[in-house]
């Protein structure tokens, strides 16, 4: 009887030990880009080649609130991209649904 309740206990264990590391390996291969304090929602500027801004928001007219509104979407839809595929990335759908 000892020896069952010894086993369950160390069933339990591994079992707590197993879940663990699962969090922890999630947690770590998700992990987002660190932004300063202060900026919200706003894009990592530096990460991103000043040509493909210029041409994104030149798609958009200056319009910045839009821009950040398809980034983030694009960020939701495909996560673990760099930045500067995300900024591509709305530039060329923009681009694609203006010529059908």
């Amino acid at each position: 009887m000892d020896i069952l309740v010894a086993l369950i206990s160390l069933w339990l264990v591994v079992i707590g030990i197993v879940l663990a590391l699962r969090f922890l390996y999630r947690k770590l291969s998700t992990r987002r880009p660190i932004r300063k304090r202060g900026m919200g929602n706003a894009p990592l500027l530096g990460t991103v080649r000043r040509e493909t801004r210029k041409t994104l928001m030149a798609l958009l007219n200056g319009d910045r609130k839009t821009a950040d509104r398809l980034l983030q979407q694009a960020r939701f839809q495909h996560p673990g991209k760099s930045e500067n595929w995300y900024w591509e990335k709305v530039a060329y759908d923009l681009k694609r649904d203006r010529r059908s």
